[in-house]
């Protein structure tokens, strides 16, 4: 008799947990019995498909028995319950599942955080929850929990190698749509720099241009303006022509023609001694005249979840995902 009262006093806490305080998850596994329907040997298989979860495809799984919620809804309960346990983690390294299976209310709930959702969404845990009920319809709570973690299993290696295949395929056979990106990349920056430079070339030579046009200009409003062309010839004035002589001008001079002609005859000799001597004086000093400019450059321009004590991650992120089933 004291041996049933005393496991009574250790199976009640469990049996009323539901109503009361969330139960707290075993240390150091990954299968929590608190219905107590597992056998060791099936503790101990499913303990190893957990833990090749864990260590092969990054996902944390809790697969719980329960006697009975005492009314409360399954979904509600292992939301709450797979929160609190903080299986798997937020940031997406490890994910998390939660399984849980209620005997006496013949419920079972599969929970399955954010970032796992897709590879687990509601029809294929809906599938395996039925699957699972087929055995725990004959009582075979172990097999039916191996069944679970078997289909978890081979979904996540299936939806992974899928990933792996595209990610390969897609470099396998997009690699040249990368070359060819990366050769228009060279020659659109081989050209934009050809034609920069070829813009800076024309830039320079405008500039000498203009350069030189600006000491042209410097040059030439300095420097005298030479005179072209030809010399006009001086125009000489033409001799007034000579007016005849008068009567009075034709008398005169045959009257000292002959006054001329009798004195000669009455001389003798010839005085010749006389001499006359003009000197014409050229000293006369001619003023020179000379023109200069200044050719000064000097004016031109210058240029110039709380800690629970179980082996969880502690970081789960449930929010709904998974399905619920009776069988």
């Amino acid at each position: 008799m004291r041996y049933l009262l005393g496991l009574l006093v250790i199976l009640l806490p469990v049996s009323i947990a539901p109503g009361g305080e969330l139960p707290k998850p075993l240390p150091n596994t990954y299968i929590h019995d608190f219905a107590g329907v597992l056998s060791q040997e099936a503790k101990q298989a499913l303990q190893k498909q957990a833990q090749y979860l864990k260590d092969s495809l990054d996902t944390e799984i809790a697969a719980v028995t329960l006697d009975t919620l005492n009314g409360e809804e399954v979904f509600d309960y292992s939301l709450k319950l797979a929160n609190q346990w903080g299986i798997g983690s937020k940031d997406n390294e490890v994910r998390g599942v939660m399984l849980l299976l209620v005997v006496k209310d013949r419920k079972v709930s599969i929970r399955t955080s954010r970032h796992i959702e897709g590879q687990l969404n509601d029809g294929i845990t809906g599938a395996i929850s039925r699957e699972m009920g087929d055995y725990f319809k004959k009582g075979d709570f172990g097999g039916g929990l191996a069944l679970g973690l078997t289909k978890i299993s081979d979904r996540l290696t299936e939806t992974r190698n899928d990933a792996q295949t595209v990610i390969a395929n897609g470099k396998k056979s997009y690699w040249w749509l990368w070359l060819l990106l990366a050769a228009g990349v060279g020659i659109g920056g081989i050209s934009l720099y050809v034609v920069r430079k070829r813009r800076q070339e024309r830039a320079r030579a405008e500039e000498r241009r203009q350069q030189t046009e600006r000491n042209r200009a410097a040059y030439f409003k300095t420097a005298p303006v030479a005179q072209t062309g030809r010399k006009k010839k001086e125009k000489k004035p033409k001799p007034k022509p000579e007016k005849p002589p008068t009567k009075h001008q034709l008398k005169a001079a045959k009257a000292k023609s002959q006054s001329s002609q009798s004195s000669a005859s009455q001389s003798s000799s010839y005085d010749s001694s006389g001499s006359s001597s003009s000197t014409y004086d050229s000293s006369s000093s001619s003023s020179s005249s000379s023109s200069s400019y200044d050719n000064d450059y000097s004016s031109s321009p210058s240029y110039s979840p709380g800690d629970s004590g179980s082996s969880y991650s502690g970081g789960s992120d449930f929010g709904g995902g998974g399905s619920d089933s009776s069988w």
